[in-house]
């Protein structure tokens, strides 16, 4: 996939519901440090899902990147998967409009990776991109927490609902199911 360019406009993209808001809008703005973490992929040429570059305790910024079990990585086609960045509409498209596909590129990404863990239960995989994120991108490392406790009801949900250009949710509620958080 290195140096693949132009998804046509045939290429399955989808849209997104409007409680999925562009992250050039107001929304987005208590949020530029975390925004530029979020990453649309693909896994053998085929747009996939999204997940966020995601920084460790030692906080070296080593090529950590967080998506869900469901996706589909594993250690037979890691390699094939390749990170795009900045996929975003560039202004902000009010109403609904911020539901249909935009105007994002697919010209800043990041091949290869090496599969790390997965969990099913749990949804979540984490790998090992082959290489960093080149510094002009802006690409940030997204930070976790291993508190115990629930976190307080807010926040927002950084993504690229259906392979569509970045968008930013608010969260309303938080609740406990197991051993992780729903939203």
């Amino acid at each position: 996939n290195a140096g693949y360019r132009g998804f046509g406009v045939d290429e399955t993209r989808g849209s997104s519901e409007s409680c999925n808001i562009d992250v050039a809008c107001p929304l987005g703005d208590d949020w530029q440090n975390e925004i530029p973490a979020a990453g649309v992929y693909t896994i053998g040429g085929n747009l996939t899902c999204s997940g966020s570059m995601i920084n460790n305790t030692a906080n070296d910024q080593t090529p950590y990147f967080f998506t869900a079990d469901h996706c589909g990585i594993s250690t037979g086609n890691d390699q094939s998967v390749v990170v795009y960045w900045n996929h975003e509409n560039s202004t902000c498209r009010t109403g609904g409009s911020s539901g249909n596909n935009g105007n994002g590129q697919y010209n800043q990404y990041t091949s290869g990776s090496t599969y790390l863990a997965g969990n099913s239960n749990t949804d979540f995989t984490l790998i090992r991109l082959n290489s960093d994120p080149n510094s002009s991108y802006g690409v940030t490392f997204a930070g976790w927490s291993r508190s115990s406790s629930t976190p307080s009801a807010g926040g927002v949900s950084i993504h690229h609902p259906n392979c569509a250009e970045k968008r930013i949710s608010s969260v309303q509620n938080v609740y406990s199911t197991g051993p992780y958080w729903g939203v």
